[in-house]
This record gives C-alpha cells, structure tokens and sequence, in this order.
C-alpha cells in the first residue's frame, strides 16, 4: 500500500473512532436516561423506545468495531509499500499473534492504539 493511500486510511480510521467515542457517549447517556425511570416507565413504551435506541447504539458500535478488521493492514512484508514488492506479501500465518490494531510481527498503529486493549 502506497503512503498516500495509508494517510487516506489512517484518517478514517481516525473518523471511525470519533464516531465511535459520539455513539459510546450516546449509548451510555441513553442507558443512563433508562437506568433512572421509575419502573413503571421503564417496563411501558418510554422504557422500550430507550431499550430499543440502546441495542441500536451497541449495535452500530459493534459495526464500527468489525469494520477496523477490514481496514487495518493484515500483511507482513518488510516494506511499507506492498505496491513495490507484491512477491514479499504475505498474509499473516496461523501461528502468529492477532492484534486488530496492528500486523502479524505485533507493531501497533498509533491512531488504533487506544482502541482495542491488549
């Protein structure tokens, strides 16, 4: 992969976690909102739209979460430009680590650090 296309992929990979902290805080606010009805409310049609939101958000985050995985590098190849040395590529084997926010030797990217926890 060429250094411009890895800048446009590290953007948004910087945007879907903007996105994801927006929807964490929304989740956690609607659950809150939830959490302090009355009973009565929370088991009638508010409690269910609140529930209803919630799974949504979980949902959504789950989607930004999985989305990581098809965007982060899953390539060991010694060189930065896989476009320059197609024959060096090579997929992760079984036998090595999985990190979501990094490659195969176990390097992390700085954007996706704080985002999944070792």
């Amino acid at each position: 992969m060429n250094a411009e296309r890895r800048k446009e992929i590290e953007k948004a990979v910087a945007l879907m976690n903007e996105a994801q902290s927006i929807l964490e805080s929304c989740r956690d606010d609607e659950q809150d909102y939830h959490d302090n009805m009355p009973e009565s409310l929370q088991n009638g049609e508010k409690g269910e739209t609140a529930q209803a939101a919630i799974d949504g958000l979980e949902n959504a985050i789950g989607q930004i979460e999985e989305a990581f995985l098809f965007l982060l590098p899953r390539f060991d190849t010694g060189l930065d430009e896989i476009d320059n040395d197609a024959v060096g590529a090579r997929a992760a084997g079984l036998g090595q680590g999985f990190h979501p926010a990094g490659d195969a030797r176990g390097e992390t990217y700085a954007l996706t650090d704080g985002l999944f926890g070792n």
